[in-house]
């Protein structure tokens, strides 16, 4: 599908949605201030209620702890090489991801395999169910 054509289906979604259902989706991810795509998403009445900001229930490994760990919900991207390159390496939705480190470069374990990769490619691997375990 096209991106013109994925941007235009979304924009409709969105417009037709009913307002709670909106503020229950912002609500659900975490109050985001931007797109994946990098665009500013302006805050909603939802956003302006909350006393604190809530934990997102899908963030990217670039967002997480060390000691974190959860389920890949998606990889995002629209770069050939970056799927490529993560897929290679096992990431795919389903698989748990714990992150051991995040300097120099994201270490992170999947099964008995360990991984390092930089802050840009974290940024395209999305988790959910994260949750703190404490690393010996």
């Amino acid at each position: 599908v096209e991106p013109e054509l994925i941007h235009e289906l979304g924009c409709k979604l969105e417009h037709g949605l009913q307002e709670t259902v909106v503020d229950s989706i912002c609500t659900l991810l975490g109050h985001p201030d931007s797109c994946a795509h990098g665009s500013v998403i302006p805050s909603g009445r939802c956003c302006e209620k909350k006393s604190s900001r809530l934990r997102q229930l899908v963030m990217s490994l670039a967002d997480c702890d060390p000691g974190e760990e959860g389920v890949v919900a998606f990889v995002r991207s629209q770069d050939g090489s970056i799927m490529d390159k993560l897929s290679a390496m096992g990431v795919f939705p389903g698989v748990n991801i714990r992150l051991i480190r995040s300097k120099p470069a994201f270490l992170f374990t999947m099964g008995e395999s360990q991984f390092a990769i930089d802050k840009f490619l974290a940024e395209h691997i999305y988790l959910r169910g994260v949750t703190s375990d404490t690393i010996a």
